[in-house]
């Protein structure tokens, strides 16, 4: 039986026009949290960033929540930003904020630097919510669930061990909902589907610990030049059809995702850069960038249970064998 943690109080990610049909919106880089045990006083985010400022957190992207562990010990904290921080998911995050977090492109992990892969299908393996570095393709930080606030009404993930599951139902994309109606959003959404974005689950890619705090950074660009994709499967009872489960990398301001003719499906999946293309959702003519032009300033992957304006969207899967793909 899986541990659930609940979610509560989550505000949404994203905003986007209605050609977005569920796309992750703004990813600034925002606050921080803890790498603390349960009994850890409750983070709070501190970043500067679009939507900064929610009912529990004042930080990041606008997505602050509260996890209830179902064992009743601890919490995540008031203020742990789940997307795009990620700060540990429950029952592992809490602490003080810390802030900081290095500029610039660099690599994560003890002075490595992307370029110097050793071998083919680097693995990348989750422990409790974190890919701890140094490893083979230098990449560390947290692994992570979020949602906007309708989807993340009884939302759970199970983080736990090498765990990176979530479970729930993404909401629909309500146009006759009174926020929709009044034009009044939950920030840093300005739209519908901005509202109603869905639910992912997430990877900072360079994400340090304060050695003095024991507790995440803000995540900092990754270069990952050296790589050509990465590669994961996907597992579960109620993985979401092709049309309604994306794969995304992204940086500080834009996101690169699978087209409708590279599907992400149950089991092996293998995605390069050179497949990923802005506005994925869109139909463009010339053919999008792909993102080979940006992929060394990547700040996390993602994948993303996306919504749409018909229905509901029940989810229920893990990501695992995650692995970098070197050139």
């Amino acid at each position: 039986m899986r541990h659930r943690a609940w979610v509560t109080g989550l505000t949404l990610a994203a905003s986007c026009g209605s050609a977005c049909a569920g796309k992750v919106g703004p990813t600034e880089q925002g606050g921080s949290g803890g790498r603390n045990p349960p009994s850890a006083s409750a983070g709070h985010g501190n970043g500067s960033a679009m939507g900064a400022g929610t009912p529990t957190g004042g930080g990041g992207m606008g997505p602050s929540l509260t996890i209830e562990p179902s064992s009743g010990a601890g919490g995540m904290g008031a203020g742990c930003n789940a997307f795009p921080d990620g700060l540990k998911p429950a029952p592992l995050c809490g602490g003080s904020s810390s802030s900081g977090g290095t500029s610039g492109v660099v690599t994560a992990g003890s002075g490595g630097t992307a370029g110097t892969l050793t071998s083919d299908a680097l693995p990348l393996i989750p422990t409790d919510g974190w890919i701890d570095g140094p490893n083979a393709a230098h990449i560390q930080g947290a692994i992570y669930g979020s949602a906007d606030a309708t989807s993340a009404l009884g939302m759970a993930m199970n983080f736990n061990g090498a765990n990176a599951c979530i479970e729930g139902t993404a909401a629909k994309v309500d146009q006759a909902s009174l926020p929709c109606i009044n034009q009044m959003f939950t920030p840093p959404a300005t739209d519908c589907w901005g509202e109603y974005w869905g639910a992912a689950i997430g990877l900072n890619l360079n994400q340090t610990i304060d050695p003095a705090t024991m507790q995440g950074n803000t995540p900092a660009p990754f270069d990952a030049s050296a790589l050509q994709g990465f590669s994961f499967e996907i597992s579960g009872d109620v993985v979401p059809a092709p049309r309604d489960l994306r794969f995304q990398v992204e940086t500080s301001d834009r996101q690169f995702c699978n087209p409708a003719s590279k599907k992400i499906e149950i089991g092996l999946n293998t995605v390069l850069f050179s497949e990923l293309i802005t506005e994925c959702f869109r139909v463009t003519d010339p053919p999008a960038p792909t993102a080979e032009t940006a992929k060394s300033q990547l700040i996390r992957i993602s994948w993303h249970v996306v919504t749409n304006s018909s229905s509901t969207t029940p989810f229920d899967f893990c990501v695992s064998n995650i692995r970098a793909l070197p050139r």
